[in-house]
């Protein structure tokens, strides 16, 4: 596969949360992939928490983000202030890069962001996009902030231009 050296890639089932809740999908053949995708995305950074304790923030962004921008001042700002940084792209918070400082806003993992993503792949939704929205909304309130103290840029997640290999099953997903 085409990635940059830096990128080591680790099968998912290493993640044990995330093999212990493929049951929750009632036909992973046919359930929407982006259930998978949105509840995966949480689990990876919980894991990152609990098997890197020495870390103050962790990252999760898709694989086509092309820099997640550790020390970029928007990013800083929103960890450092509010414990938490999502961008927005158009008007749309984009779920593909959340970045956590330990701490702060880490606690609302397990808390909100994931039990509510269960409940909603559990259930009629297409995705866990809008539960991740309404966790967003939760924290805000909690912390007593504005949406815009946990919003960076939109080029924070800027296109890779990384192409999957072909695959006639993601060409009929219409992922590639």
């Amino acid at each position: 596969m085409n990635a940059p050296d830096n990128v080591i890639f680790h099968d998912i089932h290493e993640v044990p949360r995330y093999t212990e809740l493929q049951n929750i999908f009632s036909n992973p053949d046919e359930d929407n992939l982006w259930k998978r995708v949105d509840l995966a995305r949480l689990l990876v950074l919980e894991h990152c928490f609990q098997t890197q304790p020495d870390k103050q923030d962790i990252f999760y962004a898709d694989f086509d983000v092309v820099d997640v921008k550790l020390d970029h001042r928007a990013v800083r700002s929103c960890l450092d202030g509010a414990g938490i940084c999502v961008p927005i792209t158009g008007s749309l918070i984009e779920n593909s890069y959340i970045a956590l400082k330990r701490g702060k806003c880490d606690q609302y993992l397990a808390s909100s962001f994931i039990p509510r993503t269960i409940a909603s792949v559990k259930g009629s939704a297409i995705n866990g996009y809008g539960a991740f929205c309404d966790s967003l909304d939760e924290v805000v309130t909690d912390l007593n902030i504005f949406a815009s103290d946990i919003i960076a840029e939109t080029y924070l997640v800027e296109p890779s231009k990384y192409v999957t290999e072909a695959d006639p099953f993601y060409q009929e997903c219409g992922l590639n």
